[in-house]
């Protein structure tokens, strides 16, 4: 594994060796506060652990998957839909891959699918995979929108963040994790880091 993709995602075609390769979950867990060496490490950690056996359900029988079909089925057939499509964040020596559950093209737009359990998911990853949106749209010349698909609801417009103010943060956050600098807080105590660890507060 290369240490320059610590969370072990796979070099992306066409970046050079030095790019580091982060995953959006993991950025917005240092921004809420958590210590950049501790991602680093139970991300090393879960990549090493068996792989449970546990039946999913099966493919398409989720509410997830109903409700993905319906809001697709509104849209117009010219449009084209990528599920599971990928976002790629990019920052100095480093890409955010974050993932949408849908992504269609067509007519001058880039719609994105969030799919959520709850009416009110966490902001920043909106505001998040709206930053990425929106980059993805300029860089092919199309209107970016994200939609927000929950349980028993029609999907929700999501509104434009800030994109300096998010771009700064998550721009903050990926430098965290590029320097996997250790930081004191509160989770110290069940750290897998805590035995010698110079930041540990334990």
């Amino acid at each position: 594994m290369s240490p320059l993709d610590p969370l072990g995602l796979g070099t992306p075609q066409d970046f050079p060796s030095e790019v580091h390769l982060f995953a959006l979950s993991q950025v917005l867990e240092v921004l809420r506060g958590a210590c950049p060496a501790r991602v680093l490490e139970e991300a090393r950690r879960a990549r090493k652990a068996p792989r449970s056996r546990t039946p999913s359900p099966g493919k398409g029988d989720s509410p997830r998957s109903f409700a993905l079909k319906a809001v697709l089925a509104r849209f117009p057939g010219d449009y084209r839909p990528r599920l599971r499509a990928r976002l790629e964040l990019h920052f100095l020596q480093a890409v955010v891959r974050a993932q949408l559950d849908a992504l269609l093209l067509g007519r001058g737009e880039a719609v994105g699918l969030k799919w959520s359990e709850t009416t009110n998911p966490k902001e920043d990853v909106l505001e998040a995979l709206a930053f990425g949106l929106q980059a993805f749209a300029q860089r092919n010349g199309l209107r970016p929108r994200l939609l927000l698909v929950t349980p028993q609801r029609a999907p929700a417009p999501v509104g434009s963040p800030p994109y300096r103010r998010t771009g700064e943060a998550l721009g903050r956050a990926v430098e965290a994790l590029r320097r996997g600098a250790p930081v004191a807080g509160r989770g110290c105590g069940g750290c897998p880091l805590r035995h010698g660890c110079p930041a540990r507060a334990v």
